[in-house]
């Protein structure tokens, strides 16, 4: 109960940080207010289990992007690179180390994706009957770094607890700069036009910005 506890709290505080960091300048194009975490558990069987299974409890938050993949992005950066690191900050006392895994549904590890070119030869030879399991529990992001758990290591985040990662600094530059393309205020993401819409209707806008891209999806 102690463990789930502290999970518990962490939730609490990860939740409560991103809604007093809203930020208003990033408009979603399908992702609502953004991340949103809960508890969730994992079945898994181990060799230590001795073939029983076993419950492994977890933070867990889905983001919707649809066709806007700037979205997903966004939430990496919010969550990874942003919030993760001041929670690490405030439980460290605990001997609590904070790693984000990010898993697209139909991609699997994106983060493997978008740094392939600076990826170790081990990578390579992961097979998996569905494309979006390999690699899953071998990639994570800690204290804004990239780590990669090579085989024969558990795949798993408790592996990283036991220093059996290994840093990866190109695949880590190269996610930071994809970073900087999702970054509020960046003008490759701003989109301007002048339109009339009723008074009402400018009222709601202005008060609520964030239900614009839901009108504007009902076009197309």
């Amino acid at each position: 109960m102690t463990y789930l506890h502290t999970l518990a709290n962490i939730c609490t505080s990860a939740n409560s940080w991103l809604h007093d960091h809203r930020c208003n300048d990033y408009q979603w194009h399908c992702g609502g207010n953004g991340p949103l975490f809960s508890i969730a558990r994992k079945t898994s069987n181990t060799a230590k289990s001795k073939n029983n299974d076993t419950l492994r409890y977890y933070l867990r938050s889905t983001t919707i992007y649809d066709e806007n993949v700037n979205d997903e992005w966004y939430a990496i950066h919010r969550v990874a690179f942003q919030m993760v690191p001041k929670l690490q900050q405030r439980f460290e006392t605990n001997d609590i180390r904070l790693a984000v895994e990010c898993i697209d549904n139909n991609d699997g590890q994106i983060i493997l994706i978008e740094g392939a070119h600076f990826l170790p030869p081990w990578v390579d030879e992961l097979t998996h009957a569905k494309v979006c399991e390999r690699g899953r529990g071998r990639c994570f992001i800690v204290d804004r770094e990239v780590l990669l758990i090579p085989p024969p290591h558990e795949p798993n985040a408790s592996s990283i607890l036991d220093n059996k990662s290994a840093a990866a600094k190109g695949v880590t530059n190269t996610i930071l700069q994809r970073m900087e393309r999702v970054v509020p205020g960046d003008k490759v993401v701003v989109h301007r036009c002048a339109i009339v819409v009723p008074r009402s209707v400018g009222i709601v806008l202005r008060r609520h910005p964030h239900v614009l891209n839901s009108a504007l999806s009902c076009y197309f």
